[in-house]
């Protein structure tokens, strides 16, 4: 503590030793010494409590602003692979071919955490919308891509010949 003017220990303020040091300096004071002393280490500890918390703030900004960066980045992204999928022709038999080989890389050793949840999710993804593709040819890939973009969810198509029925009365 020879280097700390005041630290808090257990709900209690505590001057250190250079306290102490100008408070006999101030002795002719008398009482007025120690209480002189103990108010200026105070006025200091302020004003580094001030400077800590707009460093603190400023790291908060910084922080703040890169998550930010980050989403932006993201969602550009996301935005041209939903372009890029407008324009793809996906095939269910080439799925079901990286599927496999997605299943095959999970288990080899070495492969990290992070990169088997991602094989993980990408086959839970392919593997719930495997039927939808085959039959709409793309286009509830390109709606789950579009409803994380935020947009409304279009509706399914009907397939081709089988129109509504009006009920007749």
């Amino acid at each position: 503590m020879d280097r700390e003017l005041v630290r808090f220990d257990n709900g209690r303020v505590v001057f250190g030793q250079a306290v102490s040091h100008l408070a006999e300096a101030l002795n002719p004071l008398g009482a007025a010494a120690r209480i002189f002393a103990e108010s200026c280490a105070c006025a200091v500890e302020m004003r580094q409590l001030s400077v800590e918390g707009r460093r603190i703030d400023a790291a908060k900004v910084e922080r703040l602003t890169a998550l930010a960066d980050r989403r932006v980045a993201v969602g550009a992204s996301l935005k041209s692979m939903h372009n890029r999928v407008d324009h793809a022709e996906l095939s269910a038999s080439s799925l079901r071919e990286r599927m496999a080989e997605m299943q095959l890389h999970l288990v080899r050793p070495g492969v990290s955490l992070a990169e088997k949840q991602l094989y993980l999710e990408a086959l839970r993804f392919l593997t719930e919308n495997l039927v939808n593709q085959h039959s709409v040819h793309g286009d509830e890939l390109v709606r789950h891509v579009g409803s994380v973009l935020g947009r409304p969810p279009a509706p399914p198509a009907l397939p081709t010949g089988n129109k509504p029925r009006r009920r007749r009365r």
